[in-house]
C-alpha cells in the first residue's frame, strides 16, 4: 500500500499532503508557463537544441501540475471515507514517470547540443585541412621553411587541436604563396580563419 492510500485518513498528513503537493504544482506551473512563454519568444535566434529543451521542460512540468492535481485529489476522496475505484499508483506513477522522462533530455539539451555542435565544427576544420594537405605539401616542398613543426605522416588525433592545426595550415600556405610570389598581399591579421579556408580550399 502507497503513502496515499495508507495515511490519507490519518491526523495532519492530508494537511501536510495537500500544502506540499500545492507547493509542488506552484513551482512546475510557474516552470511550465515561463518555458512555454521563452520557447515562444527564442524561435527566432535560438538554436534547435534549445527551441525542443524548452518544450520538453514544460511539457515535463505540465505533467507534474496533473500529477499533483491527481494525488491531491485521490488524497481528498480518501480523507472523506470514498475509496476511489482505481489504485493512486495507477494514475501518479505514470505521470511522474513521463515527468521525468520529458525533463531529464530536456535539460540536458542545451550543454548536449553545444558539444554536438562544437563537434561538428571541429570535423569541419578536420575536412579543410585535409583538403588543404596538397597544397601545403607541395608548397613546403619548395619552401621548407615555412613549416614551423615537422610534418608528420599520420596524425590520428589531429581533431584534438584541429583549430591550430589548421590555422597553422593556412598561414604557412600563406606564406609559401607569398614567398613563391603567387600572392601579392599577406592576409591581414583581421581576416577571420574561415574567410581564410573559404578563399584557398
Amino acid at each position: 500500500m502507497l503513502f496515499a492510500e495508507r495515511y490519507s485518513a490519518a491526523p495532519f498528513i492530508p494537511a501536510y499532503m495537500s500544502l506540499f503537493l500545492a507547493v509542488i504544482a506552484l513551482a512546475c506551473a510557474d516552470i511550465a508557463v515561463s518555458t512555454w512563454r521563452h520557447g515562444r519568444r527564442a524561435r527566432q535566434g535560438a538554436t534547435p537544441y534549445l527551441r525542443v529543451s524548452v518544450r520538453l521542460v514544460s511539457a515535463a512540468a505540465f505533467s507534474g501540475v496533473v500529477y499533483c492535481l491527481f494525488k491531491g485529489l485521490y488524497v481528498a476522496v480518501r480523507f472523506f471515507g470514498t475509496s476511489p475505484s482505481i489504485g493512486e499508483n495507477t494514475v501518479s506513477t505514470p505521470l511522474a514517470l513521463t515527468s521525468v522522462i520529458l525533463g531529464a533530455p530536456g535539460l540536458a539539451l542545451p550543454k548536449a547540443g553545444t558539444a554536438i555542435a562544437a563537434f561538428r565544427r571541429r570535423l569541419g576544420f578536420l575536412r579543410a585541412y585535409r583538403r588543404l594537405y596538397p597544397l601545403w605539401s607541395d608548397l613546403r616542398a619548395a619552401t621548407p621553411e615555412i613549416a614551423l613543426h615537422r610534418p608528420r605522416g599520420w596524425e590520428p588525433f589531429a581533431i584534438l587541436d584541429i583549430e591550430y592545426r589548421l590555422y597553422r595550415r593556412v598561414i604557412e600556405i600563406n606564406d609559401g604563396m607569398l614567398a613563391q610570389g603567387i600572392a601579392d598581399q599577406p592576409a591581414g591579421p583581421d581576416r577571420s580563419l574561415d574567410d581564410e579556408i573559404s578563399r584557398l580550399l
